[in-house]
């Protein structure tokens, strides 16, 4: 599940760049400006769920760790509560900054559309919102796999409990 999260937010990222070139052509062909608009909303839908399913993904194995934890009552040698809040604290605030800027690109794009902002200005939001989406992708991938680690222990504390 967590490498579908990180594979959507990388396909969120390239389409925000394909965006990004056709939003550049469009000053070429008008085709090309149809094709920016619509790229543009499926690449901010697709980048906004990817961005989401971090948190869906960090939440619902904290949730079942803790539970595990409370259930069973044993020591796991880390405080498991911590810890989970841990990957929470480093993943979110990407993740959250990246879901602010894919809406301030498209917004700013229907802006730059009715001649009220630049489109330089809508370019350099949209180059952002790409670096904040692979940073973001990035960043989740190491908590991931920190989170991986702590599930497996948890697990494997468990199945030593019942052989005893």
């Amino acid at each position: 599940m967590d490498k579908m999260i990180i594979v959507l937010n990388l396909i969120g990222s390239v389409l925000i760049g394909s965006t990004i070139y056709f939003g550049y052509s469009s000053a070429y062909d008008v085709k090309y400006f149809v094709t920016h608009i619509y790229m543009a909303l499926i690449a901010a839908s697709i980048v906004i769920l990817a961005q989401v399913a971090i948190f869906f993904y960090l939440i619902a194995t904290g949730a079942s760790i803790k539970e595990s934890a409370r259930e069973k009552k044993i020591d796991f040698g880390v405080d498991v509560f911590k810890e989970t809040g841990r990957f929470k604290k480093k993943a979110f605030p990407f993740a959250m900054f990246a879901i602010l800027l894919a809406i301030a690109t498209t917004a700013m794009g229907g802006a730059v559309h009715t001649g009220v902002l630049l489109p330089y200005i809508h370019g350099i939001v949209a180059w952002c919102t790409v670096c904040a989406c692979i940073f973001s992708a990035v960043n989740a991938a190491k908590c991931f796999k920190e989170n991986k680690l702590l599930i497996m222990k948890v697990i494997d504390t468990e199945m030593q409990k019942l052989k005893t």
